[in-house]
């Protein structure tokens, strides 16, 4: 898959790309929500994983507004990282495009767990996005 690990956060940003590359994805970093904008509009990654409380000029929210808003972004998944796990928050990530929260640290099981609900068993393709 080609994935895009957005997170302010270097250092966690880094580590989740690398577990990713260990399973032979396709993976991207962005460091701020601008940067991640014009990244995915460029590389259109089936998956994008995001920080929620990116610092900057857009936080995760609005990158995730962004990308619903863009029709041509239609097959592209978006997942939300967070610290904070409530049921407030999850419902926010969702509202903005999120499919799905993804709470921090996120251990290697988890995160691989995540990519297997968006890949096709068989063939390895990203499923569609649910309308």
């Amino acid at each position: 898959m080609r994935i895009m690990v957005v997170d302010d956060n270097q250092d966690i940003a880094d580590t989740i790309a690398m577990m990713l590359r260990i399973e032979d994805n396709d993976v991207t970093v962005s460091y701020d929500g601008r940067s991640a904008l014009d990244s995915i509009g460029a590389s259109m990654p089936d998956l994008v994983l995001c920080d929620i409380g990116l610092a900057g000029e857009l936080d995760g929210l609005q990158v995730a507004a962004a990308c619903r808003q863009q029709r041509s972004y239609d097959r592209i998944r978006l997942v939300a990282m967070s610290g904070y796990s409530g049921s407030a928050d999850r419902d926010r990530a969702v509202a903005a495009g999120f499919e799905t929260l993804l709470v921090k640290p996120i251990r290697y099981e988890t995160l691989m767990a995540c990519l297997r609900n968006y890949t096709s068993p068989r063939s390895g393709s990203v499923a569609s996005r649910p309308r």
